[in-house]
């Protein structure tokens, strides 16, 4: 059964267009029927929203139907619906330029952009150094997202052609919730951008 953790972040988009952000007060099985206590401070007391809630995790995204009813700066979530999961690979990349910095214990120093992130690990150009000599090394990095930087230690899988590709083995949990949004709002965005060229062709037919 997939479920979220205490301290959960969670969406909930209502059918008028809304997005209330949601924060989890205990974990929970995610599963129709089934209710968990949330902070909602921005909305009044006792009311009800209906929507679809979304609970981004490691290993993708799940949705369902649901009902929040709001209490004193809380409320409770209820889903009332079959969950999908959304996307089911255990690491989903998305292309994202963002700057990012290394070093291994002997010092020597590493930087560049990544090509694309995941929640398991990252792509990087590394145009600057020589990223041959880091193949196989363990990093501490510091990646740049937007708003927050996120650090984290990172084992080298391969390195050469300029390029530099490793995986996460040791980061913190709400930096890695951190970055699976990101992948996630990067493939909704490629997803709009594609619907509006396909609408943009259909309307010039």
């Amino acid at each position: 059964m997939p479920g979220v953790d205490d301290g959960a972040r969670l969406t909930l988009f209502t059918g008028d267009g809304r997005r209330v952000a949601l924060r989890t007060l205990n974990g929970v099985g995610f599963e129709e029927g089934a209710s968990v206590e949330v902070l909602c401070a921005a909305l009044a007391d006792s009311y009800q929203l209906q929507g679809d809630v979304e609970a981004v995790t490691a290993t993708g995204v799940l949705r369902a139907p649901a009902l929040l009813t709001t209490a004193a700066g809380g409320g409770l979530l209820t889903l009332t619906g079959a969950v999908q999961r959304l996307q089911r690979r255990q690491h989903v990349r998305a292309s994202a330029r963002l700057p990012w910095y290394a070093s291994d214990p002997t010092g020597r120093r590493l930087a560049g952009v990544t090509l694309d992130v995941s929640a398991g690990g990252l792509r990087a150009d590394c145009r600057e150094v020589d990223s041959d000599a880091f193949d196989g090394a363990m990093l501490g990095v510091r990646l740049q997202l937007p708003g927050r930087l996120v650090e984290a230690v990172l084992e080298v899988v391969s390195a050469g052609d300029e390029q530099l590709q490793g995986r996460f083995v040791d980061i913190a949990p709400a930096d890695r919730e951190q970055l699976v949004r990101l992948v996630f709002e990067r493939m909704r965005a490629e997803l709009a951008s594609r619907d509006a060229v396909r609408r943009n062709l259909a309307a010039a037919r």
